[in-house]
């Protein structure tokens, strides 16, 4: 199922969309606002991991150079 919400910053217009995209993941987020989008995601084990005292963390940031104005 898709859910959409949509608010007014600034005067315009961000949109938040789940359900669409990164199906496989636990969690996703698009979001738009202007002429920027972002898809943030999330995926978590199905096993827990016992006497963790933090919370491993991985990160994937690919900039497109061509996309910069």
């Amino acid at each position: 199922m898709i859910e959409r919400v949509t608010c007014t910053i600034a005067g315009k217009e961000l949109i938040l969309e789940t359900g669409r995209m990164a199906k496989q993941a636990n969690g996703s987020v698009f979001a738009q606002y202007e002429g920027s989008a972002v898809l943030a995601t999330v995926c978590a084990s199905s096993e827990v991991v016992e006497g963790l005292d933090y919370v491993p963390l991985t990160l994937d940031y690919n900039e497109k150079y061509y996309a910069a104005g």
